[in-house]
């Protein structure tokens, strides 16, 4: 019979063939739900592609509508107080501006403006910093551009001559870049080095600061930790490589200790895709692709490493718990079946008969062969037959 010639029967064959299976399956019960969300998140995200993450929620969106308000309602007061008192006792005097320096970045950009007038670059140059009041309000031109009317205004005690005439300041129109809103300019004056005409040295300036448009400014700590929490939650469906890779994190044979280590993988790609969506998309497409490729690497070095330290493991614990053979035991007269040495009576004690197959072979070539990549199965299986091990004997 077969299980007299050390052959499984047909029963065994499809058992074995079926262990088999099971460990090479992919699984592939999610993939179609995962690609079908993939593509509608993408969809999405691409839709909402440069929209704040405060405008991506109702009533974040809501609260900045009324925050907008109040502010438009502020500078319309200011306006008002502006021009009531340069009517009736401020005298200005309209100044033209030079740009001394630009620095454009990917989610602002910074002007720097001095005066061109050596009078006033002078008078700016003597008066305290503390002792100016600055205002600033943006307006729409006739031409459909925005423009800033900044107002400079020292105290009484420092007066501006300007052409043999004193004023109380000087009157400035910015143009402000595209792509920028009225809410998300600034305008400061800061310390600079200048070099215009006869004038040479430190003085002060006109600092211009715009955020793009679908850029969110971080004011704090604490504003950076909640744009990376909603980010986070935001991309976590947004990734088709990491709703692809979902499946075989839950769905693969491995031991707790590997799904564990994979899912900690994952959230930590996540986290670091969320720190690069407040950087730069480009950063986030290579960290996406990156993060999805190393995650795959790992999962799969992880699973490896992990099935040939339990076989290891199981063969040295059935290599203790071993009995001794006696009857017939097929290759015992022959050479092994690893390495094609012949057995040598001194060496009876490195010989290792696997049960219920009845096949005997070198102990070390078969914890190499166990140890090796290419190995087929987490299992213990005979290199002759293919049948599972499920005790080991010694002769």
């Amino acid at each position: 019979s077969a299980l007299a010639r050390g052959f499984p029967c047909d029963m065994e064959r499809r058992t074995r063939f079926r262990h088999l299976q099971r460990d090479r399956r992919f699984p592939q019960r999610c993939v179609v739900v995962c690609v079908l969300m993939a593509i509608m998140c993408c969809n999405w995200s691409w839709r909402e592609a440069g929209v704040p993450v405060a405008h991506l929620l109702p009533w974040r969106r809501a609260k900045a509508k009324v925050a907008a308000q109040s502010g438009e309602e502020k500078v319309e007061d200011k306006q008002r107080d502006s021009s009531a008192r340069a009517g009736s006792e401020v005298a200005l005097v309209g100044a033209r501006l030079v740009e001394l320096q630009e620095l454009s970045g990917r989610s602002h950009s910074v002007r720097v403006f001095v005066p061109v007038s050596t009078d006033i670059i002078s008078w700016w140059r003597d008066t305290d910093a503390a002792d100016l009041q600055l205002t600033a309000n943006v307006t729409t031109s006739l031409t459909g551009s925005l423009q800033v009317y900044a107002t400079v205004v020292a105290g009484a005690g420092a007066r501006l001559n300007f052409e043999g005439m004193d004023f109380d300041g000087f009157l400035t129109v910015l143009d402000l870049p595209e792509g920028c809103g009225p809410e998300q300019c600034r305008v400061g004056i800061t310390r600079v080095h200048a070099d215009i005409g006869s004038f040479s040295g430190s003085t002060n300036a006109l600092v211009l600061i715009c955020d793009w448009k679908g850029h969110r400014r971080i004011l704090s700590i604490h504003d950076f930790i909640v744009q990376c929490a909603l980010r986070f939650l935001l991309t976590l469906p947004m990734v088709p490589g990491m709703l692809l890779l979902f499946p075989t994190v839950v769905g693969v044979q491995a031991p707790r200790s590997v799904t564990i280590i994979s899912l900690f993988l994952v959230l930590l790609s996540f986290g670091c895709l969320s720190l690069a969506c407040s950087v730069s998309e480009a950063a986030m497409a290579v960290c996406a692709c990156l993060s999805t490729i190393l995650l795959v690497k790992v999962q799969r070095r992880l699973c490896a490493v992990w099935r040939r330290r339990h076989r290891l493991w199981r063969f040295k614990l059935l290599v203790r718990c071993a009995a001794v053979v006696e009857g017939v035991v097929y290759g015992g007269q022959d050479t092994c079946s690893i390495c094609f040495d012949e057995f040598v009576d001194e060496q009876r004690n490195q010989q290792i008969v696997l049960l219920p197959c009845r096949h005997s072979i070198h102990s070390e070539c078969y914890m190499d062969w166990l140890a090796s990549r290419r190995y087929p199965s987490h299992l213990l299986l005979c290199p002759l037959c293919r049948r599972r091990a499920t005790s080991i004997g010694k002769l």
